[in-house]
């Protein structure tokens, strides 16, 4: 399942916005993410977030795309007991990848190499 991952995002863009002292509408406004997108996200409904659509979802925030990624991945140590085990993050995020379509799964590598390095 997924939803550790999600959670954590969820929760992370919901601390954002507070910050950004922004709601729903205000972050779909500025990104140009429609509402109906959004608020799945920010709810950690949706399945597998597009990596595109954090990607604007970021900048209206203040925040950069790999602080986002960074964000969810590293998380502060009292927070930690919110993220699944390693073994069951590195499951869901493959599950993730596994579902998308080739062209997706393309997109995704070479953002994390943008992101990380080869």
């Amino acid at each position: 399942m997924v939803t550790g991952i999600v959670s954590v995002l969820s929760d992370y863009l919901q601390r954002q916005m507070r910050r950004a002292k922004m709601d729903a509408s205000d972050l779909a406004q500025k990104s140009g993410v429609p509402e109906s997108t959004l608020r799945p996200i920010l709810r950690g409904s949706t399945r597998q977030p597009d990596l595109l659509t954090l990607k604007q979802i970021a900048g209206p925030l203040g925040i950069s795309f790999e602080s986002l990624c960074r964000a969810v991945v590293e998380l502060p140590p009292d927070a930690e007991e919110a993220m699944p085990e390693p073994n069951e993050a590195r499951r869901e995020l493959l599950e993730i990848f596994d579902g998308l379509g080739p062209d997706a799964q393309r997109r995704a590598l070479n953002g994390f190499k943008e992101l990380f390095g080869p």
